[in-house]
């Protein structure tokens, strides 16, 4: 196979990272899982201590230790376990009732899911290079029952950030190198509650409404990134990632089984249809990293790294409707948050590098806005994988990771979205994690199966 029809291939087999839409693991909405080196170390190698293409992700200065072209292409599996335990809720419009459902325990509201990422290389001149990558930052995907107890205040989550980064990087030095580039950035909303009819009375399934909104915005950030080889066994760096901010103008509609519940809640709220726009905002956080890494031995490397996740920025989150409905206001009020690693790479044989890591991820929420949208809670990370490299013009990654979380108690009073109510309970989950990742070298590559 020639170079020129490789590279189509691997462009070809790159667009997965386009179209999958991962459950995220880290707190907030954070999809961490962008190299399976990165999940091997629990992240550690976040920002100095990744070997392949996709360090850029964390990084973009590291590009220029990668000479020549290079593609490499991801794949992760995650499998979460939860369940929403001692569920109890008010009816908005009667906070003395109870809002009774069924199951009693919501179970697997976050599915198994997978996601990719893809990344391109190419060395332009001896101390300038060119990447593009593709990959999804931000996601979280939930799925409640519609009669459960939860009902009133989230069904249905679908919040997808696709990404794309072209980034140019230049060798100032031979310690020392810079790099960045625009983050293009499709954001897709999708989100479901239903809402209560009887306007007071015994809430039931049988009568409530859904309310869904559907929206998709393209916005622009930026990333940029620096980084110091101190020592021939020593580097470090630091990288960061903009915010971004998402204005939508998107679909709102009203539906039920019982036109009669429809029909009476229009009316009641003076609707000029049961469809209409819906505009809101959501701000992406910024993410700010410093990594390090130390080659200890002939064999042995050691990773640290740290991230700040701008989580302050997700404040309110305000929609407006034009065809009437009251607006709905949800206090996010999150926290700036804080994820640490350390980890460890030992080059077991010629072909095999092995590494393993741990981490901890501090949750941007407080009890009092935790919404089971997005359950976060501190959670901590325990990684491990392996490289193998038989030629230097490819190498395979595979990777495992756990994620333990703490306990999520969910304490949500009305507030100032009185069609609410209250919900109160507790969010358990755990995950394990697996990722594949191959990476090749596009200008020594030969097709094994090539006659």
């Amino acid at each position: 196979m020639s170079h020129a029809a490789t590279r189509l291939v691997m462009g070809a087999l790159s667009l997965p990272a386009l179209l999958a839409s991962p459950v995220a693991l880290a707190n907030g909405y954070q999809d961490l899982h962008q190299s399976a080196q990165g999940l091997s170390t629990a992240y550690a190698t976040n920002g100095a201590g990744g070997s392949d293409v996709s360090a850029i992700f964390s990084n973009p200065a590291s590009l220029t230790r990668f000479p020549g072209s290079w593609m490499s292409m991801a794949a992760s599996l995650i499998l979460p376990r939860d369940t929403f335990e001692n569920i109890s809720a008010t009816p908005g419009y009667n906070p003395s009732g109870q809002v009774t459902g069924s199951p009693a325990v919501p179970k697997q509201f976050l599915d198994t899911s997978v996601g990719a990422a893809s990344y391109y290389t190419r060395q332009i001149q001896p101390d300038l290079f060119f990447a593009v990558s593709f990959n999804v930052p931000w996601a979280t995907k939930s799925k409640y029952p519609v009669g459960g107890a939860q009902r009133y205040v989230a069904t249905t989550t679908d919040l997808t950030a696709y990404n794309v980064s072209p980034i140019l990087a230049y060798k100032m030095s031979d310690r020392f190198s810079v790099g960045g580039g625009p983050n293009l950035q499709v954001y897709h909303a999708d989100f479901s509650t239903m809402v209560d009819s009887t306007a007071g009375r015994a809430p039931s399934p049988a009568t409530d409404l859904t309310s869904r909104i559907k929206a998709t915005n393209v916005s622009l950030g930026f990333t940029a990134g620096v980084e110091y080889q101190i020592t021939p066994a020593t580097r470090v760096g630091a990288s960061y990632r903009s915010a971004i901010v998402h204005k939508f103008n998107g679909d709102s509609t009203l539906s039920a089984d019982n036109p009669q519940a429809l029909s009476a809640v229009v009316s009641f709220l003076q609707l000029t249809g049961p469809d209409g726009k819906a505009n809101f905002k959501i701000n992406t956080p910024s993410i700010a990293t410093l990594g390090l890494a130390h080659q200890a031995t002939e064999r042995l490397e050691l990773y640290a790294s740290a991230m700040q996740i701008g989580w302050s920025r997700f404040r309110s989150t305000r929609v407006e409707y034009s065809n009437g409905f009251p607006t709905t206001v949800v206090d996010n009020n999150w926290n700036n948050s804080w994820y640490v690693a350390a980890g460890a790479g030992y080059q077991a044989t010629p072909e095999v590098k092995i590494r393993t890591g741990v981490a901890y991820d501090w949750t941007p929420t407080e009890t009092s806005v935790r919404n089971p949208r997005a359950p976060n809670a501190d959670r901590v990370y325990a990684g491990m994988g392996f490289t193998y490299q038989s030629d230097p013009s490819w190498k395979f990654d595979l990777s495992y990771a756990h994620c333990f979380f703490a306990d999520a108690p969910i304490a949500l009073a009305g507030g100032n979205n009185l069609p609410r109510g209250t919900l109160n309970g507790n969010i358990k989950i755990d995950a394990n994690i697996l990722m594949a990742q191959f990476t090749v070298n596009l200008d020594t590559f030969k097709n094994p199966f090539a006659k």
